[in-house]
């Protein structure tokens, strides 16, 4: 009877977690390993990474002048696990490039929570960035063209009172690169993530943008013990140590 209730309770625990996300259907969850998907496939679903559960997409594309016609099975992403304490997704574009005076943009949000089994909560973002831009005529002004990516983190949905955990912005211009960054907070047992990522292209100064690859990541950190939980064990030590003396 114990050994059935143990397992009816992990299983109800496992349910729930995929409860946080939303989802309206989970799929490819093969022994927690790294799966691939096309965005278009991956909106609405369920994946895991690792101790961690991605889910809750939403997305869109557009584009617009000289760009090539893009949708969302151009993108790919691919989750991974490991490292353990920082698991995530890549995700590649195929193609997200423009020249002349076209412009590319991939908008998305997504929910990522913990399994309540793991005890790990979420205490930082990262992101990176495979891509640049291409200098116009040399000697020339400057090229316009852009390749950007920015991203707000909240405790939740912002339209449903979600609060700002903080934002990330990285980027290739003209005149400066930053391919990387990350934020740190109070840690979390689960975000909700908005991410626009868009290339611009400079058909006046000259100038090209692309992004191949976008690289995320999570990193965790033990759920805290409470303080009082470290003050009643010792406790509850002594008063089984008393119940052996008298009773035992």
């Amino acid at each position: 009877m114990k050994k059935k209730f143990a397992i009816g309770l992990l299983l109800g625990i496992f349910l729930v977690s995929f409860a946080l996300v939303g989802s309206a259907r989970a799929i490819a969850l093969g022994g927690g390993g790294g799966t691939t998907i096309t965005m278009d496939s991956f909106v609405g679903t369920t994946l895991l990474m690792g101790d961690k559960v991605l889910g809750g997409i939403a997305a869109s594309v557009g584009y617009v002048g000289t760009a090539t016609p893009i949708t969302l099975s151009n993108f790919t992403l691919t989750t991974f696990p490991t490292p353990a304490n920082n698991p995530g997704f890549i995700m590649t574009s195929m193609p997200l490039a423009v020249v002349a005076l076209g412009s590319q943009d991939l908008t998305m949000s997504f929910v990522v929570a913990t399994l309540p089994t793991s005890g790990m909560l979420i205490d930082d973002v990262s992101v990176s960035m495979v891509g640049g831009v291409i200098p116009g005529v040399t000697g020339g002004p400057p090229t316009l063209a852009s390749a950007t990516i920015e991203e707000n983190v909240y405790t939740a949905n912002p339209i449903l009172g979600g609060t700002l955990l903080g934002s990330i912005s990285i980027g290739a211009t003209g005149t400066s690169s930053v391919l990387s960054g990350s934020i740190s907070f109070a840690p979390v047992s689960s975000i909700f993530v908005i991410k626009d990522i868009s290339v611009n292209g400079d058909g006046i100064n000259g100038g090209a943008a692309n992004i191949s690859q976008v690289i995320q990541q999570f990193s965790q950190v033990p759920v805290p013990v409470p303080p009082s939980v470290l003050f009643f064990a010792p406790g509850l030590l002594g008063l089984v140590g008393l119940r052996k003396r008298f009773f035992g």
